[in-house]
């Protein structure tokens, strides 16, 4: 990207502090010296303010018939270094995490990532291409590409010439799922929108998400 095509605001590293500032604005006015000694002097257990919620799993046996519930369906695993043909890649980059996903024509995959960005996003995607066209026998190249995500995906779309960028997140989980021999809805709304998997004779897996 030409430098002309970037900006970087003044001090945006504390964008977030700034705003918790301003929206305090309406709140009750304390001095600092009493703020102080609220800190110091406070007697309340932190973990009196936690709120508890139950975990995923309470015991192996929970987790256990989890994978059992989900291993139904799987995608099969193909050598990237000894293939040939068009190929699709995937980018989820969220705004911690960066998943990618590399198929054929087939829907084999031949390259997977998922891991933290470290509050670099398009580092990391870079990283990724990088490794896929190592991995690539000479010659053969991605045949179109996809990003989508909470972590920058129109930035990197323009960074990295990405076919097709802004991909709604939730339309993107509900094509993966739709991919499978399972029952999808869908359900669009304008604070919301999610899907459902029906799968073992249950709706499951429902994904909610805020526009």
């Amino acid at each position: 990207m030409a430098e002309d095509e970037i900006i970087f605001p003044e001090d945006s590293q504390l964008f977030v502090a700034i705003g918790a500032a301003v929206a305090s604005v309406d709140e009750k006015v304390i001095s600092f010296e009493e703020f102080k000694n609220r800190a110091l002097n406070s007697n309340v257990s932190i973990e009196s303010e936690i709120r508890n919620i139950r975990p995923l799993f309470k015991n192996e046996e929970e987790l256990e018939k989890f994978k059992e519930e989900h291993i139904t369906h799987k995608m099969n695993y193909k050598d990237i270094k000894k293939y040939s043909g068009k190929c699709f890649l995937g980018i989820d980059a969220g705004s911690t995490t960066t998943k990618a996903i590399l198929i054929d024509e087939d829907n084999n995959i031949l390259y997977s990532y998922y891991g933290n960005n470290k509050g670099k996003p398009l580092e990391l995607t870079v990283e990724i291409l990088k490794e896929i066209y190592e991995s690539l026998p000479e010659g053969e190249k991605i045949t179109y590409s996809t990003v989508t995500g909470y972590g920058g995906e129109e930035f990197i779309q323009a960074a990295l010439g990405i076919d097709v960028g802004g991909e709604v997140e939730t339309m993107a989980h509900y094509k993966a799922a739709h991919f499978f021999p399972t029952r999808c809805r869908f359900y669009p709304g304008y604070w919301w929108s999610g899907y459902e998997v029906y799968e073992n004779k249950r709706w499951s897996n429902r994904q909610y998400t805020s526009k």
